[in-house]
């Protein structure tokens, strides 16, 4: 199957037309198209509010998702639509998929340019078909066989605090979250928790069949922070506590060499999206990941997320070997 173009580009017949009257009726054809192209991309249209893009976007799918376990800090816009993100603008933010590492998961992400800064800010996607051709084959059967766990410590003045990633303030509403989406838990004190949950390394997508690179594996990873930051990091935390890192489900460390070759992986597919105003892209999540390149002045990108699938209900992808299968069998019993 074809994937290129990537994202694959719609631009107004006449500039200025309605983005609701072109996406009208499209919802089917839409899937489709995503579950192929892996992006589409929707340019010179006319701008359109937050109220609007949650309408359009209830338009397009079949169910908002309800985003808990938030790691990056956003704004409420309006309904299901939030910003994409307030992480810092001078940082690079690494290729993912959104919530790779839950239980449930958006299909869908629409993302909106209200502004798209005055210098740059670019949302690079990638195709983790291709990311997944490009790992090596020992590598795989590794992850195949290991999985990847993601371990997660909720500490005071560090990033997203336990009671806004949950949304709650209730200790027992976390614990029972957590036992329905196969998460481990601990408390530490009063104000810290430290959570951890372990998941398959490569999606199959239910339309397609195509198999996919899907994780937070590297994304997670110590070794993918600016050094200095890991430094800091490390002294502050130690390993054990740091705010995010990522393993092999058995609990082993990821190799520094291995994490490296996943990171090459991912930005030799990166592909940028520099933003113009009123822009829609939108992403099948199974199959495409994400980024953003640091910008400078008022950057404004709307987020919205759909169409949630649980993990369970996808087609399984086969271990490429019997020690692969044996550690599937094992490990969901």
């Amino acid at each position: 199957m074809k994937h290129d173009p990537f994202p694959l580009t719609f631009t107004a017949a006449r500039p200025g037309d309605s983005l609701s009257d072109a996406l009208a009726g499209r919802k089917d054809a839409l899937g489709r198209t995503l579950a192929s192209a892996g992006a589409v991309l929707y340019r010179g249209f006319a701008p359109i509010s937050g109220e609007e893009l949650d309408a359009l976007v209830r338009s397009l799918s079949s169910a908002p998702y309800r985003n808990d376990e938030e790691s990056s800090p956003r704004n409420h816009v309006y309904g299901n639509v939030y910003t994409s993100t307030n992480y810092r603008s001078e940082m690079d933010i690494f290729p993912h998929n959104e919530n790779s590492y839950k239980k449930e998961i958006p299909t869908k992400l629409f993302f909106y340019c209200v502004h798209p800064g005055s210098e740059g800010g670019a949302t690079p996607i990638v195709d983790c078909r291709k990311v997944l051709n490009r790992i090596d084959h020992a590598v795989r059967r590794r992850f195949e066989a290991r999985r990847w766990m993601y371990v997660r410590n909720y500490t005071a003045g560090i990033g997203v605090p336990w009671q806004e990633a949950f949304n709650t303030q209730s200790r027992d509403e976390v614990e029972a979250y957590c036992r329905s989406q196969d998460i481990q838990f601990e408390w530490l004190g009063d104000e810290s928790l430290k959570t951890w949950q372990i998941r398959d390394p490569i999606v199959r997508h239910p339309v397609s069949g195509d198999a996919a690179w899907f994780n937070h594996a590297t994304f997670f990873n110590i070794e993918t922070l600016d050094a200095d930051l890991r430094a800091s990091l490390r002294e502050m935390f130690g390993d054990d506590g740091l705010p995010h890192n990522t393993y092999y489900g058995d609990g082993g460390p990821i190799e520094p060499e291995v994490v490296h070759m996943l990171q090459q992986a991912y930005l030799a597919e990166a592909v940028p999206v520099a933003w113009e105003s009123g822009d829609l892209l939108i992403v099948d999540n199974l199959i495409t990941a994400h980024a953003r390149k640091p910008f400078k002045g008022e950057r404004r990108i709307y987020l919205a997320q759909a169409d949630p699938v649980q993990r369970g209900c996808l087609p399984g992808v086969e271990p490429a070997t019997a020690q692969g299968r044996a550690a599937r069998v094992a490990a969901t019993g």
